[in-house]
């Protein structure tokens, strides 16, 4: 079973993911930009500058490749903005809400940065993202049609936010029996 987990910048995708692929036995990919700027030394915003700029959308359709070739590999959780999108043959898909205000004090405190400054991030984050999936994909994801599941993690522990999606996906499992 694949399991994709998208949501907005800072609704805790990647932080669920893990819990949900442990608590599975499922491995977990998690290509993101966030992970890739870290590698290439980059910070975050110039990485998402240098793909927003970039004519041929390299970065991310390279990105994109290399999560559905590990995703081809079957029994994972993908957690990324574009996992539900890129990763057709995914059997749970999962959008992840919570507020800006929510996102933020959760970016603040993982970055150890303002709650105004965090608030800022959230806010050219998610616009540019949204933009650039539209422009390079021709995907609106503030269009949740394709999910399974939408959990508001505004008020929900992660545990129980992954239990909920573990509990989905069990029973995906045993419809396809």
């Amino acid at each position: 079973m694949r399991i994709a987990i998208a949501g907005l910048t800072g609704c805790g995708k990647t932080s669920v993911g893990r819990l949900v692929a442990e608590k599975l036995g499922y491995k977990t990919i998690e290509f993101t930009f966030k992970e890739l700027a870290k590698e290439s030394k980059i910070e975050l915003m110039k990485f998402h500058e240098m793909a927003r700029k970039d004519p041929k959308h390299a970065i991310d359709r390279e990105l994109d490749a290399h999560i559905r070739e590990e995703a081809g590999r079957g029994n994972c959780v993908i957690a990324t903005w574009l996992a539900p999108w890129v990763v057709g043959e995914s059997e749970l898909k999962v959008w992840l809400d919570a507020s800006e205000e929510t996102r933020a004090k959760r970016i603040a405190g993982r970055e150890g940065i303002p709650l105004e400054e965090a608030l800022l991030h959230v806010k050219k984050r998610d616009k540019e993202n949204i933009e650039r999936y539209k422009e390079v994909y021709g995907i609106d994801i503030t269009n949740h049609r394709i999910f399974d599941l939408i959990i508001n993690t505004d008020n929900s522990e992660m545990e129980k936010t992954a239990e909920i999606i573990c509990i989905a996906a069990r029973k995906k499992e045993r419809e396809k029996r």
